[in-house]
């Protein structure tokens, strides 16, 4: 469970940064195609049968060091790589912040 919980919680922050940052929803949309179709076609051994990355063989599982790098991907490589994106590329500027008046 807690797998689950920090590769949602990662994929969470990622869509909500990119709808704060772009105030679009289509940036998080874009992202979450984008996360599917990646799962779907590199790694995925579902309805479309065993994709790029899945072996053949039946019975095989990740182990070691493969399932440590699959997870600080999914939870920390990619989610870094969007918010530096982010980052870099959507500034909001004094003007656009809301002023309070008392």
């Amino acid at each position: 469970m807690t797998y689950v919980l920090l590769v949602t919680g990662a994929g969470g922050w990622m869509f909500a940064y990119a709808f704060a940052k772009t105030k679009s929803i289509f940036a998080p949309i874009g992202l979450h195609f984008g996360w599917i179709l990646i799962s779907i076609v590199l790694f995925s051994a579902g309805p479309l049968g065993n994709q790029l990355f899945i072996s053949s063989s039946e019975g095989v599982e990740l182990g070691g060091w493969a399932t440590l790098w699959f997870f600080l991907f999914q939870a920390a490589l990619v989610p870094g790589i969007v918010t530096w994106y982010l980052n870099r590329n959507y500034q909001v500027s004094i003007k656009e912040l809301p002023i309070e008046e008392t």
